[in-house]
């Protein structure tokens, strides 16, 4: 996922609750994920013209469907004219764009 970044902001309270914060490079989406100790659900607000938690959930999926593979696995080809393509253990195997 490009132009996307996390902010995770615990709780000064001692409650252990903290917030992860999706935020977008444009600073038009975000979205705050809530978490609380020992809930077994979380609630997350999405807002902008992008869905940043629905693009994690896609990209989560994706993964565990692969096997949820280690960082190692992956790789990087970076053409002459500047495109790049991440894949997975080999370059016939694509990582799609999430977005």
């Amino acid at each position: 996922m490009s132009g996307l970044w996390s902010m995770l902001c615990a709780a000064d309270d001692g409650s252990d609750e903290s917030t992860l914060w999706l935020l977008a490079d444009d600073r038009r989406s975000w979205a705050p994920v809530d978490y609380v100790p020992g809930a077994t659900s979380f609630e997350v607000d999405q807002y902008g013209p992008r869905h940043l938690w629905d693009e994690v959930r896609t990209a989560y999926a994706w993964w565990s469907e692969h096997g949820r593979p280690e960082r190692d696995a992956f790789g990087l080809t970076v053409t002459e004219a500047g495109g790049q393509q991440v894949w997975l253990r080999t370059p016939e195997v694509p990582v799609p764009t999430v977005r």
